[in-house]
């Protein structure tokens, strides 16, 4: 097997890339208000999820392409040091907001409130943000010739989670979340599961060699190492997954701009290493929750 990262690169590229901690939040309900005008402010009850985004490392120069078994096993990130993994929980306070023009309703109108309270934050990468979910159906056929193997990481505690454990395999370039219990879809949960509860995660990840899959038409062109992840010392595949809407996708046309309702269908996800949106790039997401019952 070729060099692998050193310790010291590994733990710089994964601050902030453990284990999402999104488990289910209890349900916070706002208080019954009334505005200066006199107008009802309904009561509701939600749930908040506020994401940390964090970016990835650029592959660095002393990376060099890692080689598998036959038959391949995964070959997971070093963990990171237990200092880092004490660090205390972040949380982010979401206030409760009484939707704008309340001030011209009559004291009868009832008008929408925020989810109010403070919520502990997940931090899983960028590209794992649910607005970057493809929920694809399937792979592309004409990827047919990537070599890739797949592993099964059970009992993960929500689908971002799935995310993130492929983050934490290298050369992952697809995942997809597998709940332990699905149901008929319903206005709650329209894809017949919780992306909240646990189940299991499918991992796929590339064990090919860049160099020789470039000469052989499998990879058309390197991806420059400033455009690769650390996570990909076998390099940047391009996109594996078809079409991220309509019928190439599980989730429905209509939902693909709202990025907390891409969260309640299921499907394939891009990994670090295909085509991920987004991934040198961090921030936060308030969260909302269930969509039908928040205010947009």
């Amino acid at each position: 097997m070729s060099s692998l990262l050193s310790p010291k690169s590994v733990f710089t590229a994964l601050a902030g890339l453990s284990v999402a901690l999104a488990s289910p939040v209890e349900p916070r309900q706002a208080t019954e208000t009334t505005s200066d005008s006199g107008a009802a402010v309904s009561t509701i009850t939600g749930y908040a999820h506020p994401l940390s985004l964090t970016p990835l490392t650029t592959l660095g120069a002393e990376q060099t392409a890692l080689s598998y078994d036959s038959p391949p096993t995964p070959i997971t990130v070093p963990t990171r040091p237990a200092a880092l993994d004490a660090a205390p929980a972040k949380a982010t306070g979401i206030q409760d907001s009484v939707a704008a023009g309340d001030k011209a309703l009559d004291a009868t109108a009832s008008v929408c409130t925020s989810i109010g309270g403070v919520y502990p934050t997940a931090t899983v990468p960028n590209f794992c943000n649910p607005s970057a979910l493809a929920n694809a159906v399937d792979f592309l056929p004409a990827r047919g010739n990537l070599p890739t193997a797949t592993v099964t990481v059970g009992a993960v505690s929500n689908k971002l989670d799935c995310c993130v454990q492929c983050a934490n395999i290298f050369n992952c370039v697809a995942w997809r979340f597998k709940p332990v219990y699905t149901q008929a879809p319903n206005a709650h949960l329209p894809g017949g599961f919780d992306p909240w509860g646990r189940g299991d995660c499918e991992a796929v990840y590339h064990t090919g060699n860049p160099d020789e899959e470039e000469a052989d038409g499998v990879i058309l062109v390197t991806t420059p190492r400033d455009e690769t992840a650390n996570l990909c010392p076998n390099g940047k595949v391009g996109e594996v997954l078809t079409g991220s809407d309509n019928g190439g996708s599980t989730n429905s046309s209509s939902h693909a701009a709202s990025s907390w309702t891409n969260l309640y269908y299921n499907g394939w996800n891009e990994g670090p290493c295909a085509e991920p949106v987004a991934p040198f790039e961090g921030g936060e997401d308030a969260g909302k929750g269930d969509a039908a019952n928040l205010c947009s």
